[in-house]
């Protein structure tokens, strides 16, 4: 029988805390100690795109939002 290596593309988020003085920091830092520690979700997918349609899970794109101090977060 045959052996086949196959490459997956896999997509998905990962979730991290940092203490920023502002939300284009607080993304800066994300993006320098983020490790596959921090992936929360992730699914396995034939393509990332195929023309102008996305097959990965959203957001698309990084965010940034603040933490409200007297709320506990599940991110930390």
């Amino acid at each position: 029988m045959q052996k086949y290596y196959v490459t997956i593309p896999i997509a998905g988020h990962a979730y991290l805390s940092v203490e920023p003085q502002s939300e284009n920091e607080a993304i800066d830092k994300a993006l320098q100690v983020v490790t596959i520690d921090n992936v929360e979700t992730w699914e396995a997918l034939e393509e990332f795109n195929r023309g102008n349609f996305c097959f990965c899970p959203m957001p698309w794109k990084v965010r940034a939002e603040p933490v409200d101090a007297d709320e506990p977060s599940d991110q930390d």
